[in-house]
Protein backbone atom coordinates (compact mmCIF):
# COMPACT_ATOMS: atom_id res chain seq x y z
CA UNK A 1 0.00 0.00 0.00
CA UNK A 2 1.26 3.67 -0.82
CA UNK A 3 0.47 6.48 0.82
CA UNK A 4 1.07 9.93 -0.21
CA UNK A 5 1.05 13.24 1.88
CA UNK A 6 1.39 16.23 0.21
CA UNK A 7 1.80 19.53 3.10
CA UNK A 8 -0.20 22.55 2.79
CA UNK A 9 1.59 25.46 4.62
CA UNK A 10 -1.07 28.26 5.18
CA UNK A 11 1.81 30.87 6.21
CA UNK A 12 4.98 30.58 3.84
CA UNK A 13 6.77 33.26 6.57
CA UNK A 14 7.03 30.24 9.16
CA UNK A 15 9.41 27.08 8.04
CA UNK A 16 8.29 24.21 9.41
CA UNK A 17 10.61 20.93 10.19
CA UNK A 18 8.09 17.85 9.27
CA UNK A 19 8.56 14.51 10.51
CA UNK A 20 6.69 11.73 9.69
CA UNK A 21 6.49 7.86 11.52
CA UNK A 22 4.21 5.12 10.45
CA UNK A 23 4.16 2.25 13.13
CA UNK A 24 2.68 -1.05 13.44
CA UNK A 25 1.10 -2.23 16.53
CA UNK A 26 3.60 -3.82 19.39
CA UNK A 27 3.85 -6.82 20.63
CA UNK A 28 1.64 -6.64 23.61
CA UNK A 29 -1.31 -3.54 22.18
CA UNK A 30 -3.76 -2.90 23.39
CA UNK A 31 -7.36 -5.05 22.78
CA UNK A 32 -8.18 -3.93 19.34
CA UNK A 33 -5.04 -2.01 18.34
CA UNK A 34 -3.35 -5.28 16.92
CA UNK A 35 -4.68 -4.37 13.66
CA UNK A 36 -4.30 -0.56 13.04
CA UNK A 37 -1.81 1.13 12.01
CA UNK A 38 -0.75 4.58 13.39
CA UNK A 39 0.60 7.34 10.89
CA UNK A 40 1.34 10.55 12.72
CA UNK A 41 2.44 13.77 10.39
CA UNK A 42 3.96 16.53 12.67
CA UNK A 43 5.24 19.69 11.54
CA UNK A 44 7.06 21.66 14.01
CA UNK A 45 8.20 25.54 13.70
CA UNK A 46 9.29 27.49 16.51
CA UNK A 47 12.22 29.59 17.96
CA UNK A 48 13.81 26.50 19.83
CA UNK A 49 15.30 24.10 17.53
CA UNK A 50 14.65 20.50 18.08
CA UNK A 51 16.86 17.73 19.01
CA UNK A 52 16.68 14.14 17.49
CA UNK A 53 15.81 12.56 21.24
CA UNK A 54 12.98 15.31 20.77
CA UNK A 55 11.78 14.11 17.39
CA UNK A 56 11.75 11.17 18.77
CA UNK A 57 10.09 11.26 22.48
CA UNK A 58 6.96 13.07 20.30
CA UNK A 59 6.67 10.25 17.78
CA UNK A 60 6.47 8.03 20.74
CA UNK A 61 3.09 9.60 21.49
CA UNK A 62 1.62 7.69 19.16
CA UNK A 63 2.49 4.61 21.91
CA UNK A 64 -0.14 5.72 23.69
CA UNK A 65 -2.41 4.73 20.76
CA UNK A 66 -1.54 1.30 21.34
CA UNK A 67 -1.39 0.93 25.16
CA UNK A 68 -5.50 2.33 25.19
CA UNK A 69 -8.27 -0.19 24.89
CA UNK A 70 -11.35 1.23 23.41
CA UNK A 71 -12.64 2.52 20.71
CA UNK A 72 -10.41 4.11 17.93
CA UNK A 73 -11.46 7.97 18.61
CA UNK A 74 -10.79 7.36 22.39
CA UNK A 75 -7.21 5.83 21.29
CA UNK A 76 -6.36 8.84 18.79
CA UNK A 77 -7.76 11.22 21.60
CA UNK A 78 -5.23 10.01 24.13
CA UNK A 79 -2.26 9.89 21.57
CA UNK A 80 -3.15 13.21 20.58
CA UNK A 81 -3.02 14.85 24.13
CA UNK A 82 0.18 13.04 25.21
CA UNK A 83 2.20 14.51 22.27
CA UNK A 84 0.18 17.60 23.22
CA UNK A 85 1.37 17.27 26.64
CA UNK A 86 4.88 16.46 25.86
CA UNK A 87 5.15 20.27 23.27
CA UNK A 88 3.36 22.12 26.71
CA UNK A 89 5.66 21.12 29.12
CA UNK A 90 8.50 21.98 26.70
CA UNK A 91 7.38 25.41 25.93
CA UNK A 92 6.71 26.33 30.17
CA UNK A 93 10.12 25.37 30.27
CA UNK A 94 11.49 27.36 27.97
CA UNK A 95 12.85 30.65 28.33
CA UNK A 96 10.25 33.50 27.55
CA UNK A 97 9.58 33.58 23.28
CA UNK A 98 11.61 30.39 23.01
CA UNK A 99 8.50 28.63 22.09
CA UNK A 100 7.29 25.26 19.53
CA UNK A 101 4.30 25.03 17.00
CA UNK A 102 3.34 21.78 16.25
CA UNK A 103 0.54 20.68 13.49
CA UNK A 104 -0.93 17.53 14.17
CA UNK A 105 -2.23 15.02 11.66
CA UNK A 106 -2.95 11.77 12.92
CA UNK A 107 -4.47 8.50 10.59
CA UNK A 108 -5.29 5.09 11.27
CA UNK A 109 -5.26 2.10 9.29
CA UNK A 110 -7.02 -0.86 9.69
CA UNK A 111 -5.23 -3.80 8.25
CA UNK A 112 -8.33 -5.25 7.64
CA UNK A 113 -9.73 -2.15 5.62
CA UNK A 114 -6.73 -1.46 3.52
CA UNK A 115 -7.76 -2.84 0.50
CA UNK A 116 -10.23 -0.16 0.41
CA UNK A 117 -8.24 2.81 0.35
Amino acid sequence: MDLTLTPLSPQRSITFITRFNATVPPRKAARGRDQDRLVVYLLLAGMRSFQTGEYVQLAAGGVAFYETPGTLTAALRTSCESINKLLYDRNMSSPARQYALGLLTLAVIRESQSHCL
